[in-house]
């Protein structure tokens, strides 16, 4: 669907030695979709500032926790959802990037 009703958390911490990690975790629950309610889909992004203070390097993880069993629907749900992350990613990448200072 275009639109649907959900649950989201999401945490943000700053991590490492030099705190120059910063985590966000983001976790939904989807309620008007198909078996929505029987998963959770968790994101982390993580954005580190390289060794040099150059940059910052950026990554994101995706996992899928079942609640409860959706039948022979798990596979459509993972491989659809990772399709889904990718493009989220991409959107995401692309705003930093324009936020982002222009290069000397």
């Amino acid at each position: 669907p275009k639109t649907t009703r959900a649950t989201t958390s999401c945490s943000i911490s700053v991590e490492g030695q030099q705190k120059k990690s910063t985590v966000i975790h983001i976790s939904t629950v989807t309620h008007d979709v198909p078996f929505g309610p029987n998963f959770l889909v968790q994101e982390r992004y993580e954005l580190r500032q390289d060794e040099k203070d150059a940059g910052t390097h950026c990554t994101k993880a995706t996992r899928i926790i079942f609640l409860k069993s959706v039948g022979w629907l798990k596979s459509r749900i993972q491989s659809g959802n990772m399709t889904e992350q990718a493009k989220t990613g991409d959107v995401f990448l692309a705003s930093l990037r324009r936020r982002a200072p222009d290069s000397p």
